[in-house]
């Protein structure tokens, strides 16, 4: 009897001894997740794929919290990917994955992968314009990206008949030189942003398409003629006469009670640059008052060869818009500037 029950015992016990091994071959054959990297990657995901590890149930993958300084497990798979949804636009994330394999009530997991840094895609660039620009470059701006690293931008080759990249910036804001005059260019421009060398591109932005001054004789022609703005915040028409030696003057001739006679003149220096005539008013005299003061304002305008008229490429109230230069080779007659004010006074041309 002893002896029967002394084999029962070591039959029992070398069945544990196996089945105990068993569960420790099964936890080392257990390995460690490979190859973790992403794809499909946008503003606000990215899909997360691995190797499939031998003899593993599913994986449980992990995101990295800063503000708890630790990974937290975000998913349980049965699969080798995993796309994470409802991330920030142009933000840094860190995630692993480890594998695991029930038996019964155990459960046994692997090592965790390598760390795997990446960053979601920039936002879409957008507002992309030119409010300055002369006949040999275009200045581009547009709204800045949050988050972003720097902007690439891209202007059309027709030749290839593709884009090419031509210049990078760190602001929201880029002088294209060495253009031609008179020729419409097409540009865009997309963010990107740098985590750990490595760079993550946005989408890129709608075409822009914008065309440098044309080569005009712009001072022969102002030496010839007068320009006239009739002002919107008074009723008032302005002449502007040009003189060869780089001065003007620019009468103001009140078109309201006192029908259209001159009450003030504002003199000062000029000069043309790229096509653009930089204006500098120095002195203010009142006829009604006698009295005179210096002053210092300045502004700027361009002829438009496609309109036929000058603009300005000035900034006002808060917002881009253009102010139209009406031309005139004769002056207005004292009897006309009412009438002519009337009719021009609608001169400023919204962007």
């Amino acid at each position: 009897m002893k002896k029967t029950l002394s084999v029962l015992l070591s039959l029992i016990m070398a069945i544990s001894v196996v089945s105990g091994t068993q569960t420790v071959a099964l936890a080392a054959s257990l390995g460690q997740v490979k190859g973790l990297a992403y794809s499909n990657l946008t503003t606000t995901s990215v899909k997360l794929k691995w190797k499939k590890v031998s003899n593993a149930g599913g994986y449980y993958v992990y995101k990295y919290y800063k503000s708890k300084n630790e990974y937290k497990k975000i998913a349980t798979v049965k699969s080798t990917n995993y796309t994470v949804k409802k991330l920030k636009t142009g933000t840094t994330y860190r995630f692993t994955v480890k594998a695991y394999k029930k038996s019964g009530k155990k459960t046994t997991k692997g090592k965790m992968s390598s760390k795997l840094c990446l960053s979601t895609k920039p936002a879409k660039v957008k507002g992309l314009v030119s409010h300055i620009y002369d006949t040999k470059s275009i200045t581009l701006t547009w709204s800045k990206v949050a988050n972003a690293s720097g902007y690439c931008i891209y202007k059309y080759n027709p030749s290839k008949k593709k884009y090419e990249k031509i210049t990078e910036v760190k602001s929201a804001k880029a002088k294209i030189s060495s253009l031609s005059s008179g020729k419409s260019y097409k540009f865009k421009v997309r963010a990107y942003r740098t985590v750990e060398k490595k760079r993550y591109y946005g989408d890129y932005s709608a075409v822009y398409t914008k065309s440098t001054i044309a080569n005009t004789d712009v001072k022969q022609k102002l030496l010839n003629g007068y320009l006239y703005i009739g002002s919107p915040q008074s009723p008032q028409l302005e002449e502007i006469a040009f003189y060869s030696d780089g001065t003007f003057i620019q009468y103001l001739y009140d078109c309201g009670f006192s029908n259209g006679n001159l009450y003030a003149y504002i003199s000062g220096t000029y000069n043309i640059v790229n096509g653009i005539v930089k204006m500098h008013e120095t002195y203010y005299y009142d006829y009604d008052s006698g009295a005179s003061w210096n002053t210092d304002s300045k502004w700027n305008f361009y002829y438009d060869s496609n309109k036929n008229y000058f603009r300005s490429t000035d900034y006002y109230y808060g917002d881009w818009c253009y102010v139209r230069y009406y031309y005139k080779t004769s002056p207005v007659s004292k009897a006309d500037r009412v009438s002519y004010y009337q009719s021009h006074i609608c001169n400023e041309i919204w962007i």
